[in-house]
C-alpha cells in the first residue's frame, strides 16, 4: 500500500552551500507546524544534515547528487525505517510508511537562488487502516496467558504477528499469548493492502515470586505494604482474607500474627504470599560473637535443635570429621581475668559456667551499649507541602521525655539536618498520632531536609512535637568476665543462652577451659585493636590465650642503602629490626584460626613484648588424618628500630648532603651545632 510520497529530481549536480528542505506533518494534527527535514551540501560530510559533493561521475546529470543525498537522508532521518527510499537515475522517491504522514513546502536554494530541482508530492487522502482499540481480557488460563482483543477501523483480513491468522472474517480479532512476553510486534493487513505494524507491551506474569511484602512496625500496630514488580499494565486489588478487596496495597494497625496477602489482577489471576508481624521492636534475631575473643565459641543449638556440625562455626574441636580427632582446651593461669564480648538483640541473655559435674554458675553479663528501643521527642516545624501531604523539618528547639512530655531542659540544634531515627518507611509520632515517613527530600526553599507525610495539613507553618521509638543498631553489645582464680584446678566450659518470646532459644558453647597455678611450658598471647572492628574496643577489652611453642628463635632483619664510588662503598642508610621466628606445637583447627587471627591485630604482645607481624604467617596442615595444624610466624619488635645514616664530606652537596661546621660564630660568641 502506498501512502504519502515526495519525489525529488536533481537536474543539476548541487555544489557546496546548496540546500533542500521540506516539511513533514501529521494529518492527525493539521494545525501543528510539523518537522522540517533538511540537508546542506558540503565538501565532506562531517555531521548531521550534511551531504558530501564528491563521488563518481555518472552520465546522468544530478545522479551523483541523488546518490549522496540518499546516503545522508538515511543516516539522518530513517534510522527506524519510517520511510521507503528508492532512486531511478537522478530522481529520489521518499515514501512514508505511516498513513498519517504528509509532505509539504519543498524548496531547493543556494544563496537565495533557486536550484534546478523538481519536487512532486502525492499525499495520501484515502481511508486509513488503524487500530480502534486494544484490550487485554481474561484468558482460559488467567495466571499464565492473556487474551488480546483488537478492533480495527476496517476488517483486518490477515494477522501476521504475533500469531498467524489468514482469511480472517472477525472484527474484533481475538487470540491468546503467554503473559510476560514483553514488547511484541503487532502486524495486521487490510483487504486493500494497508498494513499496521506497531509494538505493544504484554502484561507481565503475575507471580508470588514477584510479590514482596514490606512490614513497618509501630507502637500502634504494623503496616504491611504489598509491592509487585512489573505491574504497570495491571489493575490490582488487595485483600488479607480473600473476601474483602480494596485498591490500596497498604494495610495498617495490624497486631502481631501470621497473615496472608492476596493480590488479584483484572485478568482473573490471584496470587498469595504469607508474612509475619512481630512484636514492635526488633523483627529479626541477631547474635554475633567475634573470633577475636580469647575463647572459641560455637553455635550448639537453636530452638532446642542441635546445630549442623558440617558448618565450621557449629563444631567443637573434638567434633571435627577426621579419623584421628584431638580435643582443644583453653588453658589459663589463676591470675588471668578474661573478658568475652558479644552482640545480641534477644531480650534476655545469660552466660553460664558449667563444670565437669554439670554444676552451673551464672556470670554477670553487662550491657555496654544503648541501641535498642530508644525514644526521642523534640520540636519540629510542620507545613503544607502540597498535594495533600505534610512536610516536617528540624531547625532547633526543645527536647522532651517521650513518655511524659516533660521538657528535658536539653535543647537541640540541627539546622535543617535530620535526627538519627528519621528514615523513609519508619513511623513517627506527631502530637498524639503515628504516621509513616513516605519520603525524605532536600528542600531549597526551607534550606533543610524534609520528611514527607501522606496526610493533608492546611494550617500555617508551626512548631509541633515529633517523636520516635527506634533502634540505633539491631543489637546490643554485652561483656562478661571470667576470674580464673575462681576455677583453679578445674575444668569447665561457658555457654551463652539467648532467650526472647519472638525468637527460638539460641545457645552458644565454648571449648573446654582449664585453669592452672602456672603455665611454664606455654607462651602468652595478648592482643587487641585501637579502633572498633567486629569487637567494640572502646571498652578497653583485650584478648588473651596461652599456647605451646615448638620453637622460638631470634630473627633480626633490616634494610640498607649504599653509595658506591670509584674508591669506596659508603652506607647511606641502614634500618635494623629485632624479631622472633616462632613455630607452634600442633593445635586443632579452631585454635589455629584463633592464633592466625591474633597476629593481625594492631596491638600484639608475645610473653610481654610488643611485636608486629612481619609477613603473613604460614600454616602447615592438616597433619595426616588429624585435625591438627602448625603455625609459623615471623615477628618484628614494635619498639626496637635501629637506624643509621652516614654523611660523607667527600660527596658533593648536589648529591643531597651538606657538611656543617661544628661551631658557628654569633654576636662575638660561638654556639655548637
Amino acid at each position: 500500500m502506498t501512502y504519502s510520497e515526495i519525489k525529488i529530481q536533481f537536474n543539476e549536480e548541487l555544489s557546496q552551500g546548496s540546500g533542500i528542505s521540506f516539511l513533514l506533518k501529521s494529518s492527525l494534527y493539521p494545525n501543528e507546524p510539523g518537522l522540517l527535514l533538511s540537508e546542506t551540501w558540503v565538501l565532506f560530510r562531517k555531521g548531521k544534515n550534511e551531504v558530501g559533493t564528491l563521488g563518481n561521475v555518472t552520465p546522468t546529470i544530478g545522479e551523483r547528487t541523488a546518490i549522496n543525498f540518499i546516503t545522508s537522508f538515511e543516516l539522518d532521518y530513517n534510522g527506524y525505517s519510517i520511510y521507503t527510499i528508492t532512486r531511478v537515475g537522478n530522481e529520489v522517491t521518499i515514501k512514508a510508511n505511516n498513513p498519517y504522514f504528509q509532505f509539504s513546502d519543498p524548496i531547493a536554494i543556494n544563496n537565495e537562488a533557486l536550484l534546478n530541482v523538481g519536487f512532486t508530492i502525492n499525499n495520501f487522502t484515502g481511508n486509513i487502516f488503524s487500530i480502534s482499540s486494544l484490550d487485554f481480557l481474561q484468558a482460559s488460563n488467567p495466571c499464565t496467558h492473556v487474551k488480546i482483543r483488537i478492533t480495527t477501523s476496517e476488517l483486518a483480513t490477515e494477522l501476521i504477528e504475533p500469531v498467524k491468522i489468514e482469511n480472517n472474517t472477525q472484527n474484533p480479532i481475538e487470540f491468546e499469548l503467554l503473559k510476560g512476553s514483553g514488547l511484541i510486534w503487532l502486524d495486521l493487513k487490510s483487504s486493500d493492502g494497508q498494513q499496521i505494524r506497531e509494538r505493544i507491551s504484554i502484561p507481565y506474569l503475575l507471580s508470588s515470586a514477584n510479590l514482596s511484602i514490606q512490614v513497618n512496625n509501630s507502637p500502634n500496630g504494623a503496616t504491611a505494604i504489598a509491592n509487585l514488580k512489573d505491574s504497570y499494565l495491571f489493575n490490582l486489588e488487595y485483600s488479607l482474607d480473600n473476601l474483602n478487596w480494596k485498591d490500596s496495597n497498604t494495610f495498617d494497625s495490624l497486631p502481631p500474627n501470621t497473615y496472608t496477602f492476596y493480590v488479584k489482577d483484572n485478568l482473573g489471576c490471584t496470587v498469595v504470599k504469607s508474612f509475619v508481624v512481630e512484636e514492635f521492636g526488633v523483627s529479626d534475631p541477631y547474635f554475633h560473637i567475634s573470633k577475636s575473643n580469647s575463647l572459641r565459641f560455637v553455635k550448639s543449638s537453636e530452638g532446642g535443635v542441635a546445630s549442623n556440625k558440617k558448618i565450621d562455626e557449629n563444631r567443637l574441636s573434638f567434633e571435627d570429621d577426621v579419623n584421628i580427632v584431638y580435643k582443644e582446651t583453653h588453658y589459663f593461669t589463676k591470675d588471668d581475668i578474661d573478658t568475652t564480648q558479644f552482640k545480641s538483640n534477644y531480650s534476655n541473655v545469660s552466660a553460664i559456667a558449667v563444670d565437669e559435674e554439670g554444676n552451673e554458675t551464672s556470670l554477670l553479663v553487662n550491657k555496654i551499649s544503648n541501641n535498642l528501643r530508644l525514644k526521642d521527642s523534640r520540636d519540629a516545624i510542620r507545613y503544607n507541602y502540597g498535594s495533600g501531604k505534610t512536610g516536617i523539618y528540624f531547625m532547633s528547639g526543645k527536647r522532651y521525655d517521650f513518655d511524659t512530655g516533660f521538657d528535658l531542659d536539653n535543647d537541640y540544634s540541627l539546622n535543617g539536618k535530620l535526627p538519627e531515627w528519621a528514615k523513609s518507611g519508619e513511623y513517627i509520632k506527631i502530637e498524639s498520632a503515628w504516621y509513616q515517613i513516605e519520603n525524605i527530600i532536600p528542600s531549597g526553599e526551607k534550606q533543610s531536609v524534609v520528611l514527607i507525610i501522606d496526610v493533608p495539613y492546611n494550617g500555617l507553618e508551626s512548631i509541633v512535637k515529633v517523636g520516635s521509638i527506634y533502634n540505633r543498631e539491631n543489637y546490643e553489645v554485652f561483656e562478661f568476665d571470667l576470674e580464673m582464680l575462681d576455677y583453679l584446678n578445674k575444668n569447665f566450659f561457658v555457654k551463652i543462652v539467648n532467650l526472647d518470646d519472638n525468637f527460638p532459644e539460641l545457645t552458644y558453647r565454648s571449648e573446654d577451659i582449664s585453669v592452672k597455678e602456672n603455665l611454664k611450658d606455654f607462651s602468652e598471647f595478648i592482643y587487641s585493636n585501637d579502633t572498633n572492628t567486629d569487637v567494640f574496643y572502646s571498652t578497653g577489652i583485650q584478648h588473651k590465650f596461652w599456647v605451646k611453642l615448638d620453637d622460638i628463635s631470634d630473627k633480626p632483619d633490616g634494610s640498607v642503602k649504599q653509595h658506591v664510588t670509584d674508591t669506596r662503598t659508603i652506607l647511606e642508610k641502614g634500618d635494623a629490626f629485632e624479631g622472633k621466628k616462632i613455630k607452634t606445637l600442633p593445635v586443632t583447627r579452631g585454635m589455629m584460626i584463633k592464633v592466625f587471627l591474633s597476629f593481625f591485630h594492631r596491638i600484639f604482645y608475645l610473653d610481654g613484648t610488643k611485636y608486629v607481624v612481619s609477613e603473613v604467617p604460614e600454616v602447615e596442615g592438616r597433619l595426616g588424618d588429624t585435625n591438627l595444624y602448625v603455625i609459623n610466624a615471623i615477628l618484628r619488635k614494635a619498639n626496637e628500630t635501629h637506624k643509621s645514616k652516614t654523611f660523607d664530606k667527600s660527596k658533593p652537596a648536589s648529591g643531597g648532603f651538606l657538611e656543617l661546621p661544628s661551631f658557628i660564630k654569633v654576636d662575638g660568641g660561638y654556639i655548637k651545632i
